[in-house]
């Protein structure tokens, strides 16, 4: 929720600077990029030992020597053992990838609802909304998603730092390696922002009464709460087999 929440926030900013008033002042690209990456920090920070335990528990599976079957027994598990800050193990490539992805969703995203709403004049249906996000999504996964989904997956599965942890795969698996599981994250960034935009747009769409209305923040929060479940429950099993396909001796 808080994901979807920050995007939102960020493309208000961004609009509104671009916008002021009546003067339509154009804003500087450096506020836009600090923006998309401010935004894309507070969110990776913030739900980055989600993240982290998740993926463990995607890589774990069912295997008996599991060291936590579940998110609050990995979280309980990982402070006890190695301490409260390796709960952040592998947020650096995150951080660094999130300017890019955000820029690219959007830009996408906008650039195929412009095609097919013909240049603004007609009203998307969900079908529509839900193509323009998994096109934004596919683009984004192919630039910048699956090179840092695979080296956030193996830094956690091996314990390594983020200079030491690309240098081992780039020795073990060449620039390859850093596109494992592509189709799978294809499929897993088309599929989420697809139902992610589908469902916020909509959702927007009737709060605000097709634009007559302001989205008070409180109900951005909702909003993005409920698009971010409905998009997790509608792309998980992708996203299992796309971290399995990305971990070590996959």
């Amino acid at each position: 929720s808080f994901y979807v929440l920050i995007d939102q926030l960020a493309f208000r900013f961004k609009h509104e600077m671009a916008q002021s008033d009546d003067t339509k002042k154009k804003y500087h690209p450096i506020v836009a990029m600090s923006a998309g990456f401010l935004a894309g920090g507070i969110e990776a920070t913030a739900v980055w030992p989600m993240e982290f335990i998740k993926t463990q528990l995607q890589l774990f599976g069912k295997k008996p020597d599991a060291p936590f079957r579940s998110m609050v027994g990995g979280l309980r598990h990982t402070v006890q053992t190695t301490g409260f800050l390796s709960l952040y193990r592998g947020l650096g490539v995150n951080i660094l990838g999130s300017t890019p992805k955000a820029g690219i969703r959007f830009s996408v995203n906008s650039h195929i609802k412009k095609i097919m709403s013909d240049d603004g004049r007609k009203q998307l249906n969900m079908g529509q909304q839900f193509l323009g996000g998994m096109g934004a999504g596919a683009v984004e996964a192919v630039i910048a998603v699956t090179p840092m989904e695979t080296i956030k997956t193996k830094l956690i599965q091996t314990n390594q730092s983020l200079i030491p942890g690309i240098q081992s795969i780039l020795r073990e698996s060449g620039i390859r390696g850093l596109y494992q599981g592509v189709v799978a994250t294809v499929m897993k960034q088309g599929s989420n922002q697809g139902f992610r935009f589908m469902f916020f747009n909509t959702y927007k769409d009737i709060v605000t009464d097709y634009g007559k209305k302001k989205l008070h923040p409180m109900m951005a929060l909702l909003g993005g709460m409920c698009a971010g479940c409905f998009s997790t429950l509608g792309n998980n099993p992708i996203d299992v087999v796309k971290t399995r396909m990305q971990g070590r001796g996959a």
